[in-house]
This record gives structure tokens, C-alpha cells and sequence, in this order.
């Protein structure tokens, strides 16, 4: 049904209404009487950072420092006054960085004393080569709150800015005014990748000491700079390996798409605001910014805009079920191609026939030309490969370029890849090929044609050869573009991630998806959203999780429907919130500042509005 709670809200955004009265009138909402209370600060550091030190905390109202001795700073609580900017810093007793992974983290320094058990290899448990400072700033409300230690947010507080804009999240990456199991879960997840990727940085420089800072103002004043590109390929690469860590995946899995959605947006190298700028008049103009965003939803309606109905049903047309598969099968078939027909395997150059595709194979240089059908998709590919490293210690290693061609139907899936590159996990096995294991990770140029659409950009795609249940299976590590959509009606930036879902099942396609659209409508000319759920629900809206920003304003959406029963929450920046339910034609919930309730929705005669404290009613539409 595309009949949604949330197409209104487009519709609210995009007509500018603010109240229940004259669409024309412009009212000011009351003032909201509140009393202030105690915020609960909770704190997060990486699990493989020594958790026992010193915590600085420094109320940059009145200029005032505590000093906390703290045995474990993940576990420690603390009780400030709400509604204050705060300066939080954390000083380990032991320097030491260990490695979280269970993989492990790389090679060791030659001769390293770290390498406890003398492998060149740095395991899991041993010690990384690095050194970090944690900071961060953050602006607690009434409530349980929680500050995530990283070197992002130390970042953002050395340059006292803030990175909702590029997150499209209502508070900082780095502290959560009001959380479930979920949030704080995305929110650890993408400390820990960011923290080991800075460490893991450090040591493979041989240099201990930070230079993300350094790396960030580069990168704004030289955009061909690759040092702020390569943290982030680190922190995917930490993403990408707890993704088939047994331990862990399960866990991580279901939190995937936005983690990986949002570390990607965070590392965006724009010029952010500066956080205090977020502080102006936030009573009113956050109860404006919520009353825009839901006081005005339409729900007697529940329709969409036909302007925005059409635009995302044209993303979901591009963006399907085919075009998932064809993502998968194009990687697979370029690792069944290199490893099964390869030097490595002493292939003599001839013809092949490899799971329904023809291989003419040559050398000197290694150059494939494919053609076939596979899973009624036609497969051609083209790949030229100049380097191959063989090394049992280290893995074969396999570089070149290519192009590569996925076609159903109307479908038609080009990557003109720049760079191929193959790493083993060991040698081939000349004898048994098909139990060699490793992962492909292309970048390139993506050109998706369907009927009457095109999507053309930049793509990387990271894929993984394994074995499980005794059979080889192929799964989608990572998939990441930043494209132009081009249809009939519209030419418009979409950047989409993707991740395996479940990389433990055999032969599923099962890709988790976060997609941002930047959308140029008639009365929201510089709206941006961002979606987390399953691409053919996105004209729906009403299973996924919705992030918004409009006219410089980040709201968060959850909607949830059952039947005619609708539960939405709306988050507005510093910790305001409201939480709306309907059933049947009864509206009831409230409005929130973190944990204090500043407003009750009621329902009079068939109207639901704000109930506040002075008695004072305003309706949501």
C-alpha cells in the first residue's frame, strides 16, 4: 500500500504549512515550562582501548573541571546538569591497542616483541602500534545519555563543530540524547571501526600519533588528497570482517546497512557548521521544526504528493531485486573466472567452460574474454590482469583492470573497473581449485541502464569466496556507489550501500540497503533523504527508517504500521522528540525532551494536538 503516514510528511514538507490553522498564518508555538533535571551521561570506549584512566569533564558554561578516576569507562556513569554544553575527555592508564579481530589484524613488525607467538602476524589480543586521544563534546538533556569515545568525535570537538548534516542524524554520531538497543549498538559499532582505523593506520606507517586531524583539513583544501579516503577504507575493511566473524556477525548484521550507510556520509569531506550554531532559540525553533515535520502529516489523507509518489517509485524501478542478483553474479563469475583459469593453476591458454560461461584465455599478458548465460543472465567480460603474486605465506595476489557486462531483460549492468585486485587466503590449489577461498575487491565506474532510467557513477564492490555447509559460496562483503539517477522526470545524486545480510546461508542473495537521495521538489529545493530498508518499500515509507534534512534541519523517522494502527517517532536535534500513535481515529503519545515529557498528544473531536503544560492545545494538523 502506498497510501503512507510518511508521504504526507513529504507533503507537509514541501507545502510549508506549520499548524492546524491558516496554512497562510504563521504562528509562533507556546513556550515549553520545564524545570531542569539531571542527565545521566553514560560512556563508550572501544573494547580493545585499556577502559580504566582518568576522565576530564569541563562544563564550558561556567568554565568549571571534574576530574573522575574511573576503573571502566564503558561502565561508568555520570550525573551532570542537563542542558549544558559539556567538554569530556579520557586519558587511559595504559596506552596499549590491541587487535579486535578475531582474523586478526595484518602482519607485525619485523621482529616485533608484540608478536607474542612469532608469526608476523598481529592475532587477536596482541598489541597494534599506535596512539590515540579521546574527546568529545556533547549537550545532554533529562535522561540516560551516551557519549562514544572516537577519533572522530575528538575530531569534532577539537574543531568545536558537529556532524549532523552529514549524518542526517538529530544529535552527533558520537552521543545519543535518547536511544534504544539499536541506536547505541550502530552508534559502538561505528566507534570501534573508526578507532581501529586510525590505529591500524598508525601502525602500518610506523609512526605512533594521530594524524586524522591532519588528514581532515587536507582533504578540504585538496580534494585528490587519500589519506582521508584511506581511513575510511580501513573503517569498512574492520566493518567488512566482522561481517563473517562467526561470533559477531549475527550481531552486526542487523545493524549493517546503517552503520554502513553512515559511516560512509560522516566521511563526506565537506565543511561542517560549527556546533554552536545549532544552540540558537532551540526551543522554539526545534517545536517549529517537529510541528513542520508531523504536525501537519495530513493523516484524515494518507496520500502522497503525486510529484514524490512518482520520483521514488522511478528509484525502486532501478534499484530491484534483478539488480541485487546481478550485483552478486557479476563478482562471482569474475572470481570463478581468475581462479579457476589462471596462472597459478599452470592453465595453458585454449578455451575453457566454467559454470556455463566460455573462457578464451591467453597470456603475456593475461587477458580473459568471457561470454555466457548464468542464472538466465548474459555474462561478457573483458579483463586484462599484468600482475600475479604467488605466496603460500601471503596469499596469491591477482591486479588488473577490466570490463565486465550483466544483462536480463531490460536490465543492464556495466563496471568498467579500474582496479581489480584478488587476495587468496593462500595459493591456488592446482589439484582443486574450487577450494581456493579469498576475496575480489573492484572499483571502477558503474552503469546500470533499466527500462528508461540510468544510473551512472562511481562504485566499489567487495566480494568473498567461502566455503560453507562443504559447498563455495559468494557473497557481497560491501557495494557502495555515488552516482546521478537520470529517468524521465528527474536527474538527481543517489549514493547506495549494500552488504550481505546473511553470509552464513548458502546461494542467498539477501543484501541490506541504505540509499540517500538528494531531491530538488517544488517548495523543498534542497531536501536530502536518506533510507534504511528494503529498496522496493522506499515509495512506501513505512517499514524503513526515514532521515531527513531540510532547509538546514535534520529529523529522524520511524514509522511501524499494523493494519489501521500507525506508531511513529520523530526526532528534532537536542534531544526533543515526539512519539505518535494511532488507532483507529484515537491518537495518543507525547512530547519529549530526552526522557521528560514536556507535551501529551490527545485527541479532541477527532483532532490530535499537544497538550502542554500551561494548558495551551495546539493541534498536529
Amino acid at each position: 500500500m502506498k497510501n503512507t503516514l510518511i508521504s504526507s510528511l513529504v507533503v507537509a514538507l514541501l507545502s510549508g504549512c506549520g499548524s492546524s490553522k491558516d496554512n497562510t498564518e504563521q504562528t509562533t508555538p507556546p513556550p515549553i515550562e520545564e524545570t531542569l533535571e539531571k542527565s545521566e551521561v553514560e560512556f563508550y570506549l572501544p573494547s580493545f582501548v585499556s577502559q580504566s584512566g582518568v576522565l576530564k569533564i569541563v562544563d564550558l558554561t561556567t568554565n568549571t573541571t571534574q576530574n573522575k578516576e574511573v576503573a571502566d569507562i564503558s561502565a561508568y556513569e555520570l550525573s551532570l546538569d542537563e542542558q549544558r554544553t559539556y567538554a569530556f575527555s579520557f586519558a587511559p592508564s595504559d596506552n596499549r591497542i590491541t587487535c579486535p579481530l578475531q582474523a586478526g589484524c595484518g602482519r607485525s613488525i619485523r621482529n616485533d616483541p608484540d608478536d607474542l607467538n612469532g608469526n608476523n602476524e598481529i592475532d587477536f589480543g596482541e598489541p597494534i602500534i599506535a596512539e590515540l586521544t579521546y574527546q568529545a563534546q556533547a549537550f545532554p538533556v533529562a535522561g540516560i545519555n551516551k557519549v562514544f569515545f572516537s577519533p572522530f568525535a575528538t575530531l569534532m570537538a577539537e574543531r568545536n563543530i558537529a556532524n549532523n548534516q552529514l549524518s542526517l542524524t538529530s544529535t552527533p554520531i558520537y552521543h545519543l540524547a535518547h536511544s534504544n538497543q539499536n541506536q547505541s549498538l550502530s552508534a559502538e559499532f561505528l566507534a570501534d571501526a573508526i578507532t581501529f582505523s586510525d590505529a591500524i593506520t598508525q601502525h602500518r606507517l610506523r609512526e605512533s600519533g594521530s594524524q586524522f586531524e591532519q588528514a581532515y583539513d587536507t582533504v578540504l583544501n585538496d580534494s585528490e588528497s587519500t589519506d582521508w579516503s584511506n581511513y575510511l577504507y580501513n573503517a569498512n575493511d574492520y566493518l567488512r570482517t566482522l561481517l563473517t566473524d562467526d561470533k559477531i556477525s549475527a550481531l552486526y548484521a542487523g545493524q549493517s546497512a546503517l552503520v554502513h550507510t553512515r559511516l560512509n556520509s560522516v566521511f563526506n569531506p565537506i565543511l561542517l557548521a560549527n556546533s554552536n550554531d545549532f544552540d540558537a532559540d532551540r526551543k522554539q525553533s526545534l517545536l517549529v521544526q517537529i510541528r513542520e515535520a508531523i504536525g501537519v502529516l495530513r493523516l484524515q489523507d494518507e496520500n502522497y504528493s503525486e510529484e514524490m509518489s512518482k520520483r521514488l517509485e522511478e528509484i525502486e524501478a532501478v534499484i530491484n531485486q534483478d539488480a541485487e542478483k546481478a550485483i552478486e553474479l557479476i563478482g562471482q563469475s569474475i572470481l570463478d573466472v581468475l581462479l579457476e583459469v589462471s596462472p597459478a593453476d599452470d592453465s595453458f591458454p585454449g578455451r575453457y567452460q566454467v559454470n556455463g560461461l566460455t573462457i578464451d584465455y591467453s597470456d603475456g599478458p593475461f587477458t580473459w574474454v568471457v561470454s555466457g548465460q548464468r542464472e538466465d543472465y548474459d555474462i561478457e567480460m573483458n579483463i586484462v590482469m599484468p600482475t600475479w603474486r604467488k605466496s603460500a605465506s601471503l596469499g596469491d595476489k591477482i591486479e588488473g583492470t577490466g570490463i565486465a557486462k550483466i544483462s536480463k531483460g531490460d536490465l543492464e549492468l556495466t563496471l568498467d573497473l579500474s582496479n581489480i585486485n584478488l587476495e587468496l587466503d593462500g595459493t591456488i590449489d592446482t589439484d582443486d581449485s574450487q577450494s581456493t577461498t579469498g576475496v575480489g575487491i573492484f572499483a571502477g565506474v558503474i552503469t546500470l541502464n533499466q527500462e528508461n532510467s540510468v544510473l551512472k557513477g562511481d562504485v566499489d564492490l567487495t566480494v568473498k569466496r567461502q566455503i560453507l555447509e562443504e559447498q563455495l559460496d559468494t557473497i557481497v562483503l560491501s557495494f557502495a556507489t555515488d552516482a546521478s539517477l537520470t529517468t524521465p522526470s528527474q536527474v538527481i545524486p543517489l549514493k547506495a550501500y549494500a552488504n550481505e545480510r546473511t553470509p552464513f546461508e548458502v546461494d542467498s542473495t539477501n543484501l541490506a540497503f541504505g540509499i540517500e537521495l538528494g531531491l530538488a521538489l517544488n517548495g523543498a529545493k534542497d531536501l536530502k533523504l536518506q533510507f534504511i530498508g528494503e529498496p522496493e518499500l522506499l515509495s512506501e515509507l513505512n517499514q524503513g527508517d526515514v532521515y531527513l534534512l531540510n532547509n538546514n534541519k535534520v529529523m529522524e523517522i520511524v514509522v511501524r504500521t499494523a493494519g489501521d494502527n500507525i506508531n511513529l517517532v520523530t526526532r528534532g536535534e537536542h534531544g526533543y522528540w515526539l512519539d505518535l500513535k494511532k488507532k483507529g481515529k484515537n491518537y495518543t503519545g507525547g512530547y519529549y525532551l530526552g526522557d521528560k515529557q514536556v507535551g501529551d498528544i490527545q485527541t479532541v473531536r477527532g483532532i490530535p494536538g499537544i497538550l502542554f503544560p500551561d494548558s495551551t492545545f495546539e493541534s498536529l494538523f
